[in-house]
């Protein structure tokens, strides 16, 4: 966890890098980057880009897993979507990489660390003082959902961004 100042002509918003980050304001106010898992958004939602996936389903008789969903044909996959050793079949996008390829391959273990880690959420948030527990009180917050936790550090920049502008912070504190 790091805490900067920023420079006099501009935020310096590049220091929100990590969970917990802060960057003091000129009039003593704080931001605080939180970044959280997203509970609310799941894999098993239908995405246009990384295709469909659906839980595998084992025959409570034979304890064989029942043949793959409807919808979902030869170029689907079984995937592990989690330590627990539950699993989803997995229908490539049909506008996607051709199996076999390299790019299948990546596209196949990128959305695996998605169905084992998740999205997450960022918050921006303001704070003003502490309270009586000596805890930073946030005066406004803004925030993104549904964010690939592997996300790529300049996007994650340009989301802070983004999120300064929404709380009317885009020039010097």
């Amino acid at each position: 966890m790091t805490t900067q100042q920023p420079n006099e002509s501009a935020l310096d918003l590049g220091a929100l890098q990590h969970d917990g980050d802060t960057l003091e304001l000129r009039d003593g106010r704080t931001l605080r980057l939180r970044i959280e898992p997203d509970d609310t958004n799941y894999m098993d939602d239908p995405d246009e880009f990384y295709g469909t996936v659906a839980w595998v389903e084992r025959d409570r008789d034979t304890g064989y897993d029942k043949t793959r969903p409807a919808g979902f044909g030869g170029t689907a996959r079984k995937l592990l979507a989690n330590r627990h050793g539950d699993r989803v079949w997995w229908q490539p996008p049909t506008d996607g990489p051709t199996p076999g390829t390299p790019e299948f391959d990546k596209m196949s273990e990128h959305l695996q660390a998605l169905l084992e880690f998740g999205y997450v959420g960022v918050i921006l948030e303001v704070l003003d003082g502490t309270d009586a527990y000596n805890r930073p009180i946030v005066t406004k917050a803004q925030s993104l959902w549904r964010i690939e936790s592997d996300y790529d550090p300049e996007y994650l920049a340009e989301v802070v961004r983004d999120l300064a502008n929404e709380l009317g912070l885009t020039g010097p504190a």
